[in-house]
């Protein structure tokens, strides 16, 4: 299970992530998370990953292969 971490809301509905958590993160100043609420949930993403989320849903359908292959034969092209 990972850490737990009580935020508060503050005015203009801002939240401020502690030092640790965006450490664990390895989130900079003017970065990006990806917020999702499901089912009343909050869970948040560091860019990387929700990058790599997306890296292993397109794991084996071909999307990937299909596209470096389709650059090859372009590179080929004289």
């Amino acid at each position: 299970m990972g850490t737990t971490h009580v935020l508060r809301v503050g005015d203009r509905g801002r939240v401020v992530l502690p030092v640790e958590l965006r450490e664990e993160l390895g989130l900079q100043q003017g970065d990006y998370i990806t917020v999702t609420v499901v089912d009343g949930k909050l869970t948040a993403q560091s860019p990387s990953e929700a990058l790599g989320r997306v890296r292993r849903a397109l794991r084996g359908t071909g999307v990937v292969e299909e596209l470096l292959a389709d650059r090859r034969r372009e590179a080929a092209l004289p």
